[in-house]
């Protein structure tokens, strides 16, 4: 159990997914609910048991929630066993520290800051990068990150994905922004190996846990026939 003053060290290498347990956690996964909004920290340790219990296992609290540290380190506190919790959103080198002291498992940015990819590596943590370029991409595996978050997502496509992968073929990709339950399949035909889901799961304002229960186990099983599908072909 993590409290709110403890830094944690979770994966053995920040950035290669190819080595890290957290990143492999979240590829097996598949899926990284994201809360955004308002939610107070019990709010959010509502949503989280209402995600677990929908088969969720990998979640990201954004700092765009006034409470989300705190959130942090009661998921941890109370879901430990069940919930990975991440923070995303992560801006700088300072808030990357934060996060890591509420007990963040791992650190997702919309985008590549070298001072935050920096700070996530002295502690050891997971740090996914966004990334929209074949720019950035280069960059962000020569930082040593090669699990990266393609934000936004909606805006290329999975065909997007599969032409990155030919020059990057080390980099696991997490599509998201607009990314819903009939984007499965594509995205993963297209070499996806998780998807964050914000809105289309989580709303930013408390909504009915009993529904989103299932939505979360509706979306689960989404992803698994969508593997399923691309595993037979």
């Amino acid at each position: 159990m993590v409290g709110s003053g403890t830094v944690t060290s979770i994966s053995t290498n920040t950035g290669d997914s190819k080595r890290s347990p957290m990143a492999e956690r979240i590829k097996a996964a598949g899926l990284v609910a994201i809360i955004r909004g308002s939610h107070t920290a019990v709010q959010l340790l509502d949503v989280g048991k209402a995600l677990v219990a929908g088969g969720v296992s990998v979640l990201e609290v954004t700092l765009t929630s006034p409470h989300a540290l705190e959130g942090i380190s009661l998921l941890r506190q109370e879901l430990d066993d069940a919930l990975s919790v991440g923070a995303g959103t992560v801006l700088d080198a300072a808030a990357a520290e934060a996060c890591v002291g509420a007990g963040a498992e791992f650190i997702i940015a919309p985008d590549l800051n070298d001072d935050t990819v920096a700070a996530a590596t002295r502690h050891d943590t997971l740090i996914i990068p966004g990334v929209f370029t074949g720019t950035e991409v280069g960059r962000a595996v020569r930082l040593g990150c090669t699990m990266l978050k393609l934000f936004p997502a909606s805006a290329v496509g999975p065909g997007y994905i599969k032409a990155l992968a030919g020059p990057f073929p080390q980099v696991d990709f997490i599509p998201t922004g607009g990314v819903g339950a009939g984007d499965l399949e594509a995205y993963a035909r297209a070499g996806a190996v998780a998807f964050g889901i914000g809105s289309a799961l989580v709303h930013s304002q408390p909504q009915d846990l009993n529904r989103l229960t299932e939505a979360a186990a509706g979306l689960v099983a989404e992803l698994s026939a969508a593997r399923a599908k691309v595993a037979a072909a």
